[in-house]
């Protein structure tokens, strides 16, 4: 049975390690949580957009997410938030200028490319990022708690049978569940027979 708000406790910390895996503790040298960032000035940062994206993108009286379109035929496993679909090695400035400021933002020197590898937390879900010539790409949307769910309904607390259900038996891999289709991961985490990390995974950093 799940319990609503349920944190996935495990994929903060791996995904935390998997920031800090080249410079140790996280620090001035390792990376820093950056507070007071703009929205604009991460657009900037993130592929060289212009501030106005944000308000083309995000409605911001009721943060609904509008004036994006849709790759729905990309490939992959997609995360669908508010009709919004976020997909992994999709350039992140326009998922940042509909999703709006996030509640946390951290950088950290990527230890696979030239740049900055960086993280969005946006209440329920994060968005990490790696470089790759002068534009950020998406690397990883975790899913923190069950407040959000998969598009397909799986979430945090959901049963190993019930994930089995929907998609399948998936293959092994560093202790997760893994189900790979058109070059992106979608892997599950279980504890005591219930998920308690979901996380879409880009195969680029393999």
């Amino acid at each position: 049975m799940k319990q609503t708000g349920k944190p996935a406790w495990l994929a903060a910390v791996l995904a935390a390690a998997a920031l800090t895996a080249c410079g140790g503790a996280p620090g001035a040298d390792a990376g820093q949580e950056v507070d007071g960032v703009s929205t604009e000035q991460m657009q900037e940062e993130t592929s060289g957009s212009s501030a106005g994206l944000l308000e083309e993108g995000a409605d911001a009286e009721d943060g609904s997410i509008a004036g994006r379109e849709q790759a729905d035929d990309s490939g992959g496993y997609a995360f669908d938030y508010e009709g919004l679909s976020i997909r992994v090695d999709e350039p992140m400035a326009d998922v940042l200028a509909a999703l709006g400021e996030p509640d946390k933002y951290y950088e950290a020197a990527s230890c696979a490319f030239d740049g900055l590898d960086k993280m969005y937390t946006y209440g329920s879900f994060e968005i990490d990022t790696y470089p790759d010539g002068g534009t950020d790409y998406i690397s990883a949307v975790i899913l923190k708690d069950d407040l959000v769910s998969t598009a397909e309904g799986a979430s945090i607390g959901d049963a190993q049978e019930d994930v089995t259900a929907i998609y399948g038996e998936g293959r092994e891999e560093s202790g997760m569940t893994v189900y790979e289709k058109d070059g992106m991961k979608l892997c599950f985490l279980f504890q005591d027979g219930a998920a308690v990390s979901v996380e879409y995974r880009s195969t680029a950093l393999d």
